[in-house]
């Protein structure tokens, strides 16, 4: 009898073994978060409580640049980044996604993957390393008929915060 049940004990472990549950996804806390509007072409985000907000210089909605910047953004004296910033363009609406698409991969991407937003668009994430070594993250997207390019320094876990919550109006 003890050596059925050790039998039992021992074949229901290697199945564990075999077959793990898989992994539980790490929550992005969006409490301690704030969000981001751009009326011009119509989207929004959130990001960190407490980071600057530098919009637009100008109320046309052909072209412009934004950037969500934590306080204590900065490199440290090793070069790493501390903080986090993202910065927004909206290009001129000559500029296609492919084109934009093309133009990252010519910076030979450590890895590219198609991105679902929560609007249920796809976009395209790179994963770039510059010439220090320094991971940037540049997503790709097309929101109400505009070509938008959102890029990130610092801590990936900020930009997850605003790839997860980036919708159109």
């Amino acid at each position: 009898m003890l050596r059925v049940v050790l039998l039992c004990f021992s074949l229901g472990f290697a199945l564990i073994a075999c077959n793990p549950a898989p992994p539980t996804p790490t929550p992005i806390p969006l409490e301690g978060s704030d969000l981001y509007t751009d009326s011009l072409v119509g989207f929004r985000f959130r990001y960190p409580t407490g980071w600057d907000i530098y919009p637009p210089i100008t109320d046309d909605p052909y072209a412009y640049t934004f950037a969500v910047v934590s306080k204590d953004y900065s490199a440290d004296p090793n070069g790493q980044f501390i903080g986090g910033k993202i910065e927004g363009t909206v290009y001129p609406p000559e500029v296609t996604i492919e084109s934009l698409i093309a133009q990252n991969e010519t910076l030979g991407p450590e890895r590219r993957e198609t991105r679902r937003l929560p609007s249920g668009q796809d976009a395209t994430l790179f994963v770039i390393k510059d010439r220090f070594d320094d991971e940037f993250y540049v997503l790709v997207v097309e929101l109400r008929d505009r070509t938008v390019g959102f890029t990130a320094t610092g801590d990936f876990a900020f930009f997850e915060i605003m790839l997860n919550t980036l919708q159109t109006d």
